[in-house]
């Protein structure tokens, strides 16, 4: 199926490539002095659900980057689209803003990330929620991510952002930034393998395998972000 259905999504597609292109050369080597690992693990995934810890306020660029070609449909909160210029240009690159508050309205976002995935795109949901900076624990997972994933029985690409220290002494420059940053230069942008979820074999298993996934995906994430710390100390 074709990913654009209409002018305007196809525009919005070469605005998301423009400016992801934009920030694999300016923002990720020189701004949040991010190194990616794990590449050959996209060969194992075409579309489905992409899901981030949430450490940045920039890191859907660490998530964008490595994805590229890749139109990916980011999902933020209804009420960024309300920010100055920056409003304009999540809404402008086709982010889905996420609905909260009645059943009518989870089901609509429901509808619209299920709708991107159809269409061959990935859609990448944040199930923190919040954001914590530089923080190397996961917090508690909302489920939508797998709702969606286990009802389209859509595989989920686990990413995680770690803040890396670099040494300070090698120049005037990361002396500055050490300073500036409380030492922490980086991230080290790991890709994981694909996950897929436990497909339901009857209508009351289903919240059960939405749980489960969920936890099952968490867990990983969380056993990663602790592995790499204890490879650094």
């Amino acid at each position: 199926m074709s990913q654009y259905v209409s002018v305007k999504e196809f525009l919005q597609a070469c605005l998301y490539r423009f400016a992801v292109g934009l920030g694999k050369v300016i923002l990720i080597p020189y701004i949040l002095h991010c190194r990616i690992v794990g590449k050959h693990n996209l060969e194992k995934f075409s579309s489905g659900i992409v899901v981030a810890n949430h450490t940045h306020a920039l890191d859907c660029g660490m998530v964008s980057v490595p994805l590229l070609p890749r139109y990916l449909r980011f999902t933020t909160q209804q009420e960024n689209f309300d920010i100055p210029i920056a409003g304009k240009i999540l809404a402008g690159v086709g982010c889905i803003p996420v609905l909260r508050g009645s059943q009518q309205a989870r089901d609509q976002f429901n509808r619209n990330v299920e709708e991107q995935i159809d269409r061959g795109n990935s859609v990448v949901i944040y199930p923190e929620g919040d954001i914590g900076p530089y923080e190397r624990n996961l917090q508690p997972f909302h489920k939508g991510a797998f709702h969606v994933a286990v009802t389209l029985q859509a595989p989920v690409l686990p990413m995680v952002a770690v803040p890396e220290y670099r040494d300070p002494s090698r120049s005037l420059r990361n002396k500055v930034i050490t300073f500036l940053r409380r030492g922490r230069l980086g991230y080290r942008i790991e890709i994981l393998p694909p996950m897929y979820p436990p497909a339901p074999h009857s209508e009351a298993d289903y919240g059960a395998c939405v749980t489960q996934f969920r936890d099952d995906v968490a867990a990983v994430m969380q056993k990663h972000l602790m592995g790499l710390e204890t490879q650094e100390q």
